[in-house]
């Protein structure tokens, strides 16, 4: 079992800390083709997945503004 499907089993309300369930996988022109996406900001197009070949490294996906959307959570956006 990955560290997220153990976070996922948790009693808890997710959307609570900014990580909404959608009601499918909607992708994004710059979402990885193999990406598994596992929640939603809520805002913008904003979500979060996992990409295989990283393990369970989370990755956020903003499709606003248009260029850069995809880094690994946490890494400064300013940064090249």
């Amino acid at each position: 079992m990955t560290s997220y499907q153990k976070f996922k089993s948790l009693p808890i309300d997710h959307s609570a800390i900014g990580l909404a369930q959608g009601g499918s996988d909607v992708a994004y022109y710059c979402t990885p083709k193999d990406a598994h996406i596992i929640g939603w900001a809520g805002v913008d197009g904003i979500h979060y997945c996992t990409i295989p070949e990283f393990g369970e490294m989370i990755f956020a996906i903003s499709p606003m503004p248009m260029a850069g959307c995809h880094k690994p959570r946490g890494i400064d956006s300013n940064r090249t």
